[in-house]
């Protein structure tokens, strides 16, 4: 689905709508029950208690099932990468410059403190996406000149980076911190 989040929008411009039908329900039902069945003045309890009931059945029926899967949770970091985050938090003050690919590039802020050469692409500028993509796809030659231009501090990657200019200060799990 191209649009997604205005699926979702359109989702939430539906609550109105609900709460509507549930009034003209909540109406019915009170209507109905005066009439036919409660002959005392006490008649508001019982159906509201039973229309309480019935919307929260219906409201949370399946609530932890997705379907389809494309909007099930998205997971952009995986544990190890994490892990590797939280490593550079402990053991490097903030604020440094990190060079990771563009998902992983979204968390590592929020996780660790540092900033980023780029992110994904979109309508709120990502930075530098191209210098991220001529990194990780570039010979060791054109890496230290994005380096050096970038004035990156680490390099973040799940993917072994061989040039002799960048020197491995973490791995585990497959994650590596140049």
């Amino acid at each position: 689905f191209p649009y997604q989040r205005n699926f979702f929008y359109l989702l939430i411009s539906l609550a109105p709508l609900s709460a509507t039908g549930l009034y003209w329900l909540s109406e019915l039902l009170f209507k109905y029950s005066k009439k036919y069945v409660f002959k005392k003045k006490v008649y508001s309890i019982l159906p509201s208690a039973l229309l309480i009931i019935i919307v929260l059945l219906f409201t949370f029926q399946n609530y932890y099932r997705i379907e389809p899967q494309q909007f099930s949770l998205q997971r952009i970091i995986t544990q190890p990468e994490y892990k590797a985050l939280v490593w550079l938090k402990d053991n490097y003050a903030p604020y440094n410059k990190v060079l990771a690919k563009p998902f992983l590039s979204a968390t590592v802020y929020p996780i660790s403190m540092n900033r980023v050469v780029g992110l994904i692409p979109s309508s709120v500028e990502g930075g530098a996406y191209a210098r991220i993509y001529d990194f990780f796809n570039g010979n060791c030659e054109m890496k230290q000149r994005i380096v050096d231009e970038e004035k990156v501090d680490f390099v973040l990657s799940s993917e072994e980076v061989n040039c002799d200019f960048l020197g491995k200060v973490y791995y585990k799990d497959g994650v590596n911190i140049y």
